[in-house]
């Protein structure tokens, strides 16, 4: 699926430099106009591949492409995790080839992850929709070196899947209802898709999104035992994911 790719797919030899925003592209129609010279760039200098918050184990990127917009050309050297949490339609194109037709939209709440993927890899994204995109990607930046078994339902998540880097647990959480407490013996993160008011008690995140609602996440440490409450009046879906 080429919009896999779309999210953080870049990280590039020492000594590039950023070039000038590159807007050729296909239309809506998949027509692929003339694409301009560009140097790729690292992921967290993408200007649209925002880093939030940067470790040894990993990047968080809050990545945006408005309607109509185009990344520069990135480099994926890592595995990484992107959850959806404003989908539009896209169109991706690898370096020294032709891009792709505009794919169909995703859903809010779809994890990505490319560990199908050959890293390293070089892309650009186009957003040919009338609304923008928006994902939290975690860039897998060195293993965790911890191993755990999956958690149990009892914790209140579901395993949705485990793959090469870790595994992504969610859960829906009603107005006033509570995760039990449980623990992570690996790293990870916490996504709110949605709208909705979510906290989290326990041990305190390593970092988090200064201000809640969609979108929100936070980046916890080996060990941390937490319950996640819904302290709003909406359904609210939670993604866990923890590092490997």
């Amino acid at each position: 699926m080429t919009v896999l790719c779309l999210v953080a797919y870049a990280l590039v030899a020492a000594g590039c430099r950023t070039a000038a925003p590159d807007r050729a592209g296909p239309s809506a129609s998949g027509d692929l106009a003339v694409p301009e010279a560009t140097t790729p760039v690292p992921v967290h200098e993408e200007p649209r591949h925002r880093l939030a918050y940067e470790s040894a184990l990993v990047r968080v990127l809050d990545v945006r492409v408005g309607p109509g917009e185009t990344t520069l050309y990135h480099v994926h050297a890592d595995h990484m995790f992107s959850v959806v949490i404003a989908a539009a339609r896209t169109w991706e194109q690898f370096q020294s080839r032709p891009a792709s037709p505009p794919s169909a939209d995703l859903s809010a709440g779809q994890v990505l992850d490319n560990s199908a993927a050959t890293l390293p890899y070089t892309h650009r994204v186009g957003n040919v929709d009338t609304v923008g995109f928006h994902y939290v990607v975690g860039v897998l930046r060195a293993p965790s070196g911890i191993v755990a078994p999956a958690l149990a339902a009892t914790t209140g998540l579901t395993l949705e899947r485990e793959t090469q880097g870790g595994k992504v647990y969610r859960a829906r959480l009603a107005p006033g209802e509570a995760t039990p407490a449980h623990r992570h013996a690996q790293p990870g993160m916490t996504v709110q898709v949605g709208i909705g008011s979510l906290r989290l008690d326990g041990t305190a995140p390593e970092a988090a999104r200064p201000d809640p609602g969609t979108g929100a996440w936070w980046w916890r440490a080996a060990g941390t035992q937490h319950v996640i409450r819904n302290t709003g009046a909406t359904v609210v879906e939670v993604v866990e994911i923890d590092w490997q």
